[in-house]
């Protein structure tokens, strides 16, 4: 709604169109392509905010940015409840913190989809699954549907006369919405002997047949305030002519009843009643009547428009015009492709030129006054900003350094397309298999580590110069059950090598796919030294026939390998936001408090005697897992997709959309490895610098975390 007090300004003879020269056409952006972020090292990017004059002058030539808009892609339904499969006693010990096992109710199968959001081409659901506070500005990102609101849709039964929930008022409590009020239907008609004797009043006349007619056509035929005017018109106040006590009575009038009707001649007259006939026959409350009786003026009930009677008003031509450059800004504006990041799928980004949502609106309003029109308000502003799907960027992934070479006129055209169209296909493999998941075909996890993290991490100036401990977070998340384990250890219990991700990946496998019996899926990224590697390869393909089961391992391709789990590394960073971080168990109180709903995320705390050796080569069946042998053969970074089958035979696939083959080699015919020996069989020492600077830096932390810092191994 238009705001009671604005200068309407003098407007622009003619529209200007927005064209932009063809040099600088600006990209059709994807919402699958990866913004900036900072993995295991902070970007330094300096950005200069443009001023309002500037960019008015460069959106005075824009042609508004075409964007592809993707439909959502269709929500998880949480079919079985995760595992929670009891840890072994050699478990228990391994892990010095507690961890969270959802419960069966609370990862219980949906009994239907919450809200349907598109047509039915493109279905698309949403859940109670939150990975922290996502929101900003408004909480509903998209214009809600009013009539649909608890309150407006029982206020609309109760005004159609069917039945509805209504109100309820406690003593020492809050108004609540809890009480079903009955369906209006026709009363009783009224029995009284004095109506009977009495020569002023019809009841008697008045027929069922014309009760059930009056009563239809009050409450169908008839809106809320027609109703009004019907009873204010039907029902007459007269000063009482005796008072019955002796003390002054607040009864000050009588009111008269009447119901219309015709007469023979098929004039309309009123027909006196009572009060009783008249509430009956009409289904309304005696304090209902005398409410409307007491507001109405003249028999006709004031309209709640003549309060705006007053108001200044815009034309319609200069809302036209105030709404077109208002979509015309938003829609010149430069715009990131969304983090795929579960709830805001195709969200659009603005890019990192604006600091605040009023800084934005400072540059739209110094826009409309060089297009001689008027602004619309703030909250007019963010309802459309945030209809559009739009949200003040800012930077958190990597930027992929193949686009940006194209970008740049570093790499062919030939070589993008084939960039952007593996891409695609990685993605749509993945949507496929999140929809045999919800079908429970089979189990979708995906895997990746968190940026480093370092402790401690506090706001002190002393600790910018020292080195400090590092800490890392291995996250596995289940797309379907939506349970998710982060595994934290630090530099003293492990390294960053294969090895160590086998360890935790073979840990999850075991404690929560074992029982449901299905295929497993598991997504990551490309790094080789991580997850495209022999190490981590024999250490599932053991797995799988230890247990029976097959694993099929997929690779996004490298710079948009966004996933479901990344959702918990962001709902992670938000609440490190202004925390402290004195010990590395800190970070798992902050894990579990990162999400609420349905369940926290488990947080496990890992020592150094829980890895294994997965890099032995003596327990290995393939030595490599190279698709080729000689140079110019396929490499295997060129792998897309490994499935690993309880028989002990590896099977690759170059292209998603090509067959399984066999490794040309042969695999070591060894038995099924049941134990394998410790990674580790003491604690990590740190360097000697370290271990001299985090022990300056016990000045700015509590005295109760020293004991941790002046036991940590050192050389």
């Amino acid at each position: 709604m238009l705001p009671r007090t604005r200068k309407i300004l003098d407007r622009c003879n003619a529209q200007l169109p927005l064209t932009l020269p063809p040099s600088i056409t600006p990209p059709i952006t994807t919402p699958f392509e990866q913004p900036i972020s900072s993995r295991n090292e902070e970007c330094d990017i300096t950005l200069n905010t443009p001023t309002p004059t500037e960019l008015s002058k460069t959106l005075s030539n824009v042609e508004p940015c075409s964007t592809q808009t993707f439909p959502l892609t269709q929500k998880d339904a949480s079919l079985n409840s995760a595992d929670s499969s009891s840890n072994s006693s050699e478990f228990s010990e391994y892990y010095t913190s507690s961890s969270y096992q959802p419960s069966e109710e609370a990862v219980s199968p949906c009994s239907s989809p919450v809200e349907l959001l598109t047509d039915a081409d493109d279905v698309t659901y949403t859940q109670e699954v939150f990975h922290g506070d996502l929101r900003e500005g408004n909480s509903r990102k998209r214009k809600g549907d009013k009539g649909q609101w608890k309150k407006n849709y029982n206020k609309l039964l109760r005004m159609q006369g069917k039945k509805y929930l209504g109100y309820t008022n406690p003593k020492h409590e809050r108004m609540k919405q809890n009480k079903m009020r009955p369906e209006r239907i026709l009363g009783v008609r009224c029995e009284s002997n004095f109506c009977k004797r009495s020569k002023k009043r019809v009841c008697e006349q008045i027929s069922d047949e014309d009760r059930k007619n009056l009563f239809h056509h009050f409450w169908s035929d008839l809106t809320w305030d027609q109703r009004k005017i019907f009873v204010s018109t039907n029902v007459h106040t007269t000063s009482t002519k005796r008072n019955t006590t002796e003390n002054t009575s607040r009864r000050s009038n009588t009111l008269q009843f009447s119901l219309p009707g015709n007469d023979e001649h098929g004039n309309t007259l009123r027909r006196p009643v009572c009060r009783i006939m008249f509430l009956n026959t009409l289904c309304l409350g005696s304090f209902t009547v005398q409410s409307w009786v007491k507001k109405g003026r003249y028999g006709m009930h004031p309209s709640q428009n003549n309060a705006n009677l007053n108001r200044k008003k815009t034309s319609r031509v200069d809302v036209e015009m105030q709404t077109r450059h208002l979509d015309n800004f938003l829609d010149a504006l430069p715009k990131m492709p969304s983090h795929y990041n579960r709830k805001n799928t195709n969200k659009l980004f603005l890019e990192p030129l604006y600091k605040s949502q009023s800084n934005l609106y400072n540059i739209y309003k110094e826009y409309c006054s060089s297009k001689n029109t008027s602004a619309f308000s703030m909250k007019k502003f963010n309802e459309v900003f945030h209809s559009k799907n739009l949200s003040i960027h800012q930077l958190k992934k990597d930027m992929c350094d193949t686009c940006v070479a194209h970008s740049v006129g570093n790499l062919s055209e030939e070589l993008y397309q084939q960039h952007i169209k593996n891409k695609d296909k990685a993605r749509n493999e993945k949507m496929c298999d999140k929809e045999r998941a919800v079908r429970n075909e089979c189990i979708l996890l995906t895997a990746d580590v968190q940026a480093v993290k370092v402790s401690p991490c506090i706001t002190a100036s002393a600790i910018y110069f020292k080195t400090k401990l590092a800490c890392h977070n291995f996250t596995v998340y289940d797309t379907t059950t939506h349970h998710a384990t982060c595994y934290w250890f630090s530099e003293i219990d492990s390294d960053v090598t294969a090895s160590t991700f086998a360890s935790l990946l073979i840990d999850y496998l075991e404690r929560h796919c074992l029982s449901k019996r299905l295929p497993i899926i598991l997504f990551t990224d490309g790094c080789t030294s991580q997850n495209r590697n022999a190490i981590l390869a024999n250490a599932l393909l053991n797995f799988c026939m230890h247990h029976g089961v097959t694993i099929t391992q997929k690779f996004l391709e490298v710079g948009h390998t966004q996933m479901e789990g990344d959702a918990v590394h962001s709902a992670i960073e938000r609440k490190l936001k202004n925390r402290n971080i004195h010990l590395p168990s800190d970070y798992l109180a902050v894990t579990k408090e990162a999400r609420t709903r349905p369940f926290p995320y488990e947080a496990l705390m890992i020592p150094h005697n829980f890895f294994k050796n997965y890099a032995d080569e003596s327990t290995w069946r393939y030595t490599t897992i190279r698709p080729g042998r000689k140079v110019g053969d396929p490499r295997v970074i060129d792998i897309k997709a490994i499935m690993y089958k309880p028989t002990g035979s590896i099977q690759v696939k170059l292209n998603f959309d090509d067959d399984w083959t066999d490794l040309p080699l042969r695999p070591r015919q060894i038995p099924v490895i049941t134990e394998y020996k410790p990674m580790h069989n003491t604690p990590i020492p740190i360097t000697a610098t370290k271990f001299k600077h985090l022990q300056e830096l016990k000045t700015v932390i509590p005295p109760d975390c020293h004991g941790f810092y002046d036991s940590l191994p050192h050389k």
